[in-house]
């Protein structure tokens, strides 16, 4: 009697409290949760895999250069790491990474040691004004919010040279939005400076634009 009584027991467990057997339970395979866990690993198996052939083809992150004459560019480079106490080497490499391949960030690098070296007595006014030009020019258009470096840079030039016109154009132009009438001045000293050259009729330009 108490072995029936203990068997019925077990079969009310195993069939619940309706009388109705529970389902088997589901397998990893058949949940959810395996099949998020197979798709992600299928997709890191296919990504492993296309990113391994990309770079076996030749692929990269680092930026393609827009140098038009990349072999130049690898020979100015070359000759200013050959000789970094060298003032013209670093010169006309960041002059090349700014005014050819749109590399300003680049050039910002280069012409702050160009400048570097400038600055030591034995250096001409001219060598000296055109360094700190070429580096203000780099601040200028590089894309990192850099006009007051530039600035910085555009007044070393005047200080060296007053009448340099692309200094006083330059300069000019960082002032345009802070302190228009500054800048109408310095407009205005161009246009007088060169007053058929295409700086001195842009310079004019400016002065009547900022006049408005």
């Amino acid at each position: 009697m108490a072995d029936k009584r203990k068997a019925e027991a077990v079969e009310t467990l195993e069939r619940g409290a309706d009388g109705v057997a529970p389902p088997p339970p589901k397998s990893f395979l058949n949940s959810r949760g395996s099949k998020i866990f197979l798709g992600v690993l299928i997709f890191m198996i296919v990504f492993t895999m296309g990113y391994g052939l990309w770079r076996l083809s030749g692929g990269s992150f680092k930026p393609k250069s827009t140098c038009p004459d990349t072999a130049a560019e690898a020979r100015l480079k070359s000759a200013a790491s050959a000789s970094p106490d060298n003032l013209t080497a670093q010169l006309d490499y960041g002059n090349y990474l700014y005014g050819q391949c749109k590399n300003f960030s680049g050039a910002v690098d280069t012409l702050q040691k160009a400048t570097t070296l400038a600055d030591k007595p034995a250096v001409a006014t001219a060598q000296k004004a055109s360094a700190h030009l070429s580096l203000g020019l780099a601040y200028f258009y590089n894309n990192n919010n850099q006009l007051r470096e530039a600035q910085s840079e555009f007044q070393k030039v005047l200080s060296l040279e007053p009448e340099n016109k692309l200094g006083l154009y330059m300069l000019a132009s960082t002032l345009r939005k802070d302190d228009p009438k500054q800048a109408v001045e310095l407009f205005r000293k161009v246009a007088i400076l060169d007053p058929n050259g295409s700086l001195g009729k842009d310079a004019q330009k400016s002065v009547e634009e900022l006049a408005k």
